[in-house]
């Protein structure tokens, strides 16, 4: 309910709805604003952990990646660790880690916070596992012959973190029903992804400022065409169309629209992974984004003066610690829906990714393991 917050504003709010459809063309961060952040804040003094900095070896390398059971701090420091070295091989600039931090502290910031699942958690999870991924296809690349060069997996790295920034925890449908001034700017099309990958490339632009020197402006400029591409693939709208490009995926072919496809399908596959995490943490994302849809489904009736905001209860219960056997018991209609969506768009999708990228077909193996939990429950 917090996302719904501004919905009939007109003034400017930062928190608004109204605002929120027009910040594609207001986000402000530029390169000296960045950097002032940086000189300015120990951004490593302003994060609170509750772990000895080992915990973090192991804590992101695994499958099993525990989102739920980090604070908002300690997935921002986990985000850190991902993208530390890929950025500190390319900014020349002396205050690199204070650098990259205040980045993630602003990126961190423009999720909505108040979002159950598209929200700065779900960015972090998506980072993850796109992380993962690209671990895995290099350790197998003996026999997976489509390899990224280091500027490339930079760009799926920052295009996991910024793939849905600034969500307003709606969906496509409503803004285009709507009639929204968003809806409108983009045509009605990929609308929310369009919005993501616009204000996230801004975001960017101070970012890797700093890394002109050693990539050269081509190489920028290539980067950012990836991260649009990764983006606009996790409109699900396209989802049939992705299922149908694994029919004709060469993956021997290293040329650059191929490896646009399989970076797009990456952040695809690792955008819609929570149905295909190990069943304990898979179940954390259903009940969040039951939470969001139910929320949704919400809105339309205010909108359309059906029923009043005030309607929505909570789940009532804390979804980091509830077990799968507790969840189907308190929220009917679970197994229901996470087995619509396993038979609508994640069964035959993922068993084409490990068909086509054999070194994830993990993913696959896993998702029938939580298809037969589902089935019986």
């Amino acid at each position: 309910m917090k996302a719904w917050i501004g919905l009939y504003d007109d003034q400017i709010n930062f928190n608004s709805m109204s605002n929120l459809i027009e910040r594609p063309y207001d986000l402000k961060v530029t390169t000296d604003y960045l950097n002032f952040l940086s000189e300015t804040l120990q951004h490593h003094e302003l994060l609170t952990q509750n772990h000895h900095p080992s915990f973090y070896d192991t804590c992101f390398t695994t499958w099993d990646f525990q989102a739920y059971s980090l604070t908002i701090d300690e997935l921002t420091y986990t985000a850190y660790l991902i993208l530390r070295n890929p950025y500190e091989s390319y900014c020349g600039n002396k205050n690199t880690a204070n650098l990259l931090l205040a980045f993630l502290f602003f990126i961190r910031d423009n999720y909505r916070l108040g979002n159950p699942f598209h929200n700065f958690r779900h960015a972090v999870d998506v980072l993850q596992a796109t992380n993962f991924f690209l671990t895995v296809l290099e350790a197998h690349k003996s026999e997976w012959s489509i390899q990224f060069s280091a500027p490339e997996r930079f760009a799926l790295l920052l295009a996991a973190l910024g793939h849905d920034l600034g969500h307003p925890a709606t969906t496509n449908q409503v803004l285009i029903q709507s009639d929204t001034r968003i809806a409108k700017l983009f045509h009605n099309e990929s609308v929310l992804e369009n919005y993501h990958q616009s204000q996230f490339r801004k975001a960017c632009v101070p970012l890797l400022e700093g890394c002109k020197l050693s990539l050269g402006e081509e190489t920028i400029e290539y980067m950012d065409k990836l991260i649009t591409r990764a983006i606009l693939a996790t409109d699900m709208a396209k989802h049939d169309d992705y299922v149908k490009e694994l029919d004709h995926f060469d993956n021997k072919d290293d040329s650059w629209e191929n490896k646009v496809m399989l970076g797009s399908l990456l952040i695809k596959s690792a955008d819609i992974s929570n149905v295909c995490r190990p069943l304990q943490t898979s179940v954390k994302w259903a009940l969040s984004l039951g939470e969001e849809f139910k929320q949704v489904n919400q809105l339309s009736r205010v909108i359309q003066g059906e029923a009043s905001c005030l309607d929505v209860d909570g789940c009532g219960f804390d979804i980091k610690t509830i077990t799968a056997d507790e969840a189907v018991k308190r929220v009917k209609g679970l197994s229901g829906s996470q087995m619509f969506f396993i038979n609508r768009f994640a069964s035959v999708f993922f068993k084409k990714v490990g068909e086509n990228i054999g070194p994830i077909g993990f993913l696959y193996e896993q998702l029938e393991v939580n298809r037969r939990y589902w089935e019986a429950n």
